[in-house]
């Protein structure tokens, strides 16, 4: 279905995944490199979608639901 979207136009980047139509990389624990993927979303060349957003309380349980694989997209944990 990703790859779908991205043959509409649709601009897809994947972290984990290669999806096909889309573009791939990977982001490495480097505060140059994570400071650029900011200004990218800053300067609206990347924009993200939360699937999910969850008070900082919930944390425990959304980890186990990461783990166990139940969980798609970004999830924000709010303070």
């Amino acid at each position: 279905m990703v790859g779908a979207l991205a043959g509409l136009g649709r601009r897809i980047v994947t972290i984990a995944t290669p999806v096909e139509g889309g573009t791939h990389f990977v982001a490495r624990d480097d505060p140059a490199q994570l400071g650029r993927i900011a200004a990218l979303i800053d300067e609206g060349s990347v924009t993200v979608e939360a699937a999910e957003s969850h008070p900082l309380t919930e944390l425990a349980e959304i980890h186990r639901r990461a783990e166990a694989g139940g969980t798609r997209g970004k999830v924000i944990l709010r303070v």
